[in-house]
């Protein structure tokens, strides 16, 4: 067998590493457009903080108020078990884990599910599982449910704006403290010549949007209990815009009068029911000493009601970036409207309280009213009834009760001789605020409250109310990008309510860039400084609003690194 020469092979061999050695220029392009393409390709690729990692666990909640726990693991947790295990796709139980699992609580049932390892797309099946839990909330008892269902335990927040309010500023106190100077001043002036000495003023601030109605019920219960054991005598209240107050009689020192009111609150009220935006009480005797006084106790400047809105404005606002995907809230103090009855003054009317939930359902409801056609035209008719404010509630009709009842026999007499002879004269309506009392407050006792704790810079540590903003990015999508997005959100709700003097504290392992566009939006003050400020996010959970945009509340954004949970 003969041997190929050297020319032979060059001749006749071609293979890759020739093409590319005589035609050069068409390596150099292949070159930049496989290195053009790998730059676009890691410009344009997926990029987030946090892995995506499924998780197959699910939970089930259910409420049952004053149900026991056997009840509630009878008649709750054993159906919401039986309906999860309809699913095919559940994971076998072992010794070492669990496929469906239960705890009945005293008024509460939650039943944990976990799917099989096997299962590629665990949002379908817990989908499955709750429209079961849907259609079982009809078999629940009366009372309980409905069935709430959870299984976004994976879900990541890419970052954490957590909206505090500030201490009332100077300025605030010095125009609240005169006014509380001219209320006592000119309450004292009223009084008689005589009236027993020394004098003290009691008296409960609360920011300016906080009306006095809602504390002034909890407050006049204090003072009438002081009055009753002989702590305090000769009570004068007043009141004036962000402060209710009281001016009495003592010869008790400030701490001793301090220390018999909260233990009267701790014997005879419930900590909840002292309202949550009031600042600690002060205890004036002379007026000028009205502003030390009460920079000594200031508080929050804005209400729950005030973070509520500021935070529900920046989240509506951030919801239309195209990156973000869900958007969480957390320490909210939801409103609520309460009706204080009395049964025996319900059963004098034959009612019960089941009766005013019938009425007010009755009536606050939104039905169509149909149309009217005027010649060419279609009128829509909007019936009224559904309720906007606690007033409406009060002018209810509940039904009609004679003028006289209240009176003597011989009017109880007229009375019936006018009913007999058919007059409707002596009969009047009878409206739901002559038998309840209708007042408006936060939800008691609270179920999960939200704080933020920093440090002044004297290094005195303060702990402040707050709403966190948890902002979620969708898959798929850049975290650059996000950020990107987010800036201009946040641009745009500084041109409604601009943030000034606040302080943030930011954390980023991945996106400095990010964090330094946040902290340049965030944090400017009205000249255009950066304020920096150490802090530390507090969140409590306890045993168990709405106003104006404030224009000066505390935002700090935390940006968490891979914790899977919330």
């Amino acid at each position: 067998m003969s041997h190929k020469s050297e020319a032979e092979y060059i001749a006749n061999t071609h293979n890759t590493a020739r093409f590319f050695t005589e035609h050069r220029q068409v390596g150099f392009v292949l070159l930049f457009a496989v290195a053009l393409w790998g730059w676009y390709g890691y410009n344009h690729m997926p990029k987030r903080k946090d892995p995506i990692i499924p998780v197959r666990v699910a939970v089930a909640s259910t409420s049952w108020p004053g149900a026991t726990a056997e009840e509630v693991e009878q008649l709750v947790s054993r159906p919401v078990e039986q309906t999860m295990a309809q699913n095919p796709f559940i994971k076998a139980p072992t010794p070492a884990d669990f496929g469906i699992r239960s705890i009945s609580f005293p008024g509460l049932s939650l039943v944990y599910v976990q799917l099989g390892d096997n299962v590629s797309d665990p949002k379908k099946q817990f989908s499955d599982i709750n429209l079961k839990l849907i259609a079982a909330n009809s078999k629940l008892p009366q009372g309980a449910g409905p069935i709430q269902f959870n299984s976004d335990f994976g879900d990541t927040a890419a970052m954490m704006l957590t909206v505090a309010s500030p201490p009332a500023n100077s300025i605030d106190i010095a125009l609240r403290a005169g006014s509380i100077q001219r209320a006592i001043e000119q309450t004292r002036a009223a009084e008689p010549k005589n009236a027993r000495q020394p004098r003290i003023s009691i008296v409960s601030a609360f920011p300016t949007s906080v009306a006095v109605a809602v504390s002034r019920d909890s407050f006049t219960a204090v003072i009438l209990g002081g009055v009753e054991n002989r702590t305090i005598s000769d009570p004068h209240f007043f009141e004036g815009s962000g402060f209710i107050g009281v001016d009495v009689t003592s010869k008790l020192s400030d701490e001793q009068l301090r220390a018999i009111g909260d233990q009267w609150i701790r014997e005879n009220l419930h900590r909840s029911e002292i309202h949550p935006d009031s600042w600690p009480a002060v205890f004036i005797r002379n007026p000028s000493d009205a502003e030390a006084k009460l920079a000594a106790v200031a508080g929050d400047r804005y209400s729950y009601r005030q973070l509520d809105d500021f935070t529900d404005l920046i989240g509506r606002t951030l919801q239309g970036a195209p990156e973000v995907a869900k958007i969480d809230r957390k320490g909210v103090l939801p409103e609520q409207i309460y009706l204080t009855y009395s049964q025996d003054r319900l059963a004098a009317y034959g009612l019960q309280p089941s009766n005013l939930k019938d009425i007010l359902g009755a009536r606050n409801i939104t039905l169509p009213g149909g149309q009217l056609e005027v010649g060419p035209k279609s009128i829509q008719i909007d019936p009224s009834g559904k309720f906007t404010n606690p007033r409406q509630i009060g002018d209810v009709i509940i039904g009609s009760s004679s003028i006289y009842s209240a009176g003597s026999n011989s009017q109880a007499a007229a009375a019936a001789s006018t009913a007999k002879a058919g007059s409707s004269a002596g009969v009047s309506p009878v409206y739901l605020r002559d038998l309840v009392q209708i007042s408006r407050g936060y939800q008691s006792p609270a179920q999960y409250l939200n704080y933020l704790t920093w440090a002044d810079k004297d290094g005195k540590w303060h702990r402040s109310r707050a709403v966190t903003v948890a902002v979620q990015m969708k898959n798929g999508e850049q975290v650059d990008a996000f950020g990107r997005s987010v800036d201009a959100k946040l641009a745009a709700v500084k041109q409604y309510q601009p943030f000034h003097g606040c302080a943030l504290r930011g954390h980023c392992a991945r996106c400095p860039g990010f964090l330094a566009r946040i902290l340049g939006v965030a944090i400017r003050s009205a000249h255009g400084h950066l304020h920096a400020r150490h802090a530390c996010h507090d969140v409590r959970r306890n045993v168990s609003a709405r106003h104006r945009h404030p224009a000066d509340l505390c935002c700090h954004t935390h940006h968490r690194l891979g914790s899977a949970g919330r």
